[in-house]
């Protein structure tokens, strides 16, 4: 993970969260294909995990919401707002998954806010990524 990034995110209010799918041919590949999340900062940030890379990227502008029928080609990444009740709270720290303990599988994002909440942006190794409440207790994943 860069450790740049991490720390214009770690004490930073969670705004708003949003989630970007993928189509491919009007077929639905992906429900959560990027977590897209706003801070207090009025900064974005796209959390993806896939083929066992994780990555954050700071982005520029705001991801604008979208729907299916927007796309013109083939490929589709519509995003949506998702209310969830993460939304209003501190983030205190961010770890990621890895699977087997190895730092080239790595399997997605436990993120730790301020009092009892966390959840993760998870991948299961079949490009098939969830947003689930605490720390998955799989016993092929461990935090780094």
């Amino acid at each position: 993970m860069n450790k740049n990034i991490i720390s214009t995110i770690i004490g930073n209010k969670i705004e708003e969260i949003r989630i970007q799918s993928f189509y491919l041919d009007n077929e639905l590949v992906s429900e959560i294909n990027s977590v897209l999340i706003k801070l207090n900062t009025g900064i974005w940030y796209n959390f993806n995990s896939i083929d066992g890379v994780n990555t954050i990227l700071m982005l520029d502008k705001e991801p604008i919401e979208s729907s299916i029928e927007e796309f013109k080609d083939g490929f589709a990444y519509p995003i949506k707002s998702v209310n969830l009740i993460y939304i209003g709270k501190i983030i205190k720290n961010i770890r990621e998954y890895s699977y087997k303990n190895q730092i080239d599988e790595l399997g997605g994002f436990y993120i730790e806010l301020h009092g009892e909440l966390s959840f993760s942006v998870f991948n299961n190794g079949q490009d098939i990524t969830q947003i689930m409440e605490g720390c998955i207790t799989d016993n092929d994943y461990v935090l780094i």
